[in-house]
């Protein structure tokens, strides 16, 4: 894969800023290279984490993509997505760039390079944030203990476990939380100064760590209750993702009807506010009509 080259679009207005992507994959790995490539110029930086129930990691020929060899085995709703989350922004640290962004392997952009630059060019921290707790960030899931499994799955194993928290749940007195509570969603566009905030603060105090690791959901909660509760409060906005929730199940599925209100619509709201996405989810990576219809409708 060769990198595209920028269009005289993105040589114009603020100026590119130097971007590590950070995308967790757990399926559809070869259409890493399609959003990879949407995404590539001369100031990015890829860093990839495929989850270790996939068949195979995904592989790149391209010098500024670094795929992950630990892989962890991620599980919807449990710790282990956080963790991966944080050795992504571990590795990615290396590399210095003005921000860092986390992606599904689901996700593709839906304008041209140059709206994300001018987005940037602000300095805000992208990510989604609300105070807990709310009607879709309920108490519940910090208050309670929770363990690392499948669940997803229809498994004895899995079906024990639910007994096992919901009977945790009755004997066990509420967790104590040592500080104000805030979730949002896990994707998120953070500067290098806010990322280094994030990884020194899980360094230097353990109880971050110690009471999220049984929490439902930390990837949406954990970054968010660092910043919101540190100096980068006041730049926290919403986040870059637009995503469909009106169907069940949901996500939605980007589909001919997203198109056509992509390009009446550039701004959004959601239970967060106010936004302007530059990505949407989920996409269905072997739909490759719908991709060539965001590139050529939207993105050129």
């Amino acid at each position: 894969m060769q990198k595209p080259n920028q269009s005289q679009e993105e040589n114009t207005g603020h100026p590119p800023v130097r971007i590590a992507y950070l995308i967790m994959a757990h399926s559809g790995l070869d259409f890493l290279d399609r959003l990879i490539a949407s995404l590539n110029d001369d100031n990015s930086a890829f860093y990839v984490h495929v989850d270790k129930k996939a068949d195979r990691n995904y592989v790149s020929h391209l010098t500024n993509v670094a795929v992950l060899s630990d892989r962890s085995d991620v599980n919807w709703a449990c710790y282990s997505q956080t963790q991966a989350e944080v050795s992504l922004l571990q590795r990615a640290i290396e590399f210095h760039s003005d921000y860092y962004i986390l992606i599904s392997g689901a996700d593709y952009p839906i304008r041209p390079r140059q709206f994300l630059y001018d987005l940037l060019s602000s300095g805000n921290e992208f990510i989604s944030t609300c105070k807990v707790p709310t009607a879709h960030k309920p108490l519940s899931r910090f208050e309670s203990h929770y363990f690392e499994y499948d669940r997803r799955a229809r498994s004895a194993k899995s079906y024990g476990l639910r007994l096992t928290e919901a009977a945790v749940r009755v004997a066990w007195k509420k967790k104590t939380i040592p500080f104000e509570l805030y979730a949002g969603s896990s994707w998120f566009a953070l500067t290098r100064a806010a990322v280094m905030h994030v990884l020194s603060t899980l360094e230097e105090d353990p109880r971050y760590e110690g009471f999220f690791k049984t929490c439902l959901c930390a990837d949406e909660a954990m970054f968010q209750t660092i910043l919101a509760n540190s100096r980068f409060k006041d730049r926290i906005t919403h986040n870059l993702t637009y995503t469909d929730w009106s169907t069940n199940p949901a996500p939605a599925v980007i589909g001919d009807k997203h198109i056509e209100l992509f390009k009446k619509q550039v701004t959004f709201t959601s239970v967060y506010g106010e936004y302007t996405p530059f990505f949407a989810r989920k996409f269905d990576p072997g739909n490759t009509r719908m991709l060539d219809l965001v590139d050529r409708q939207l993105r050129q």
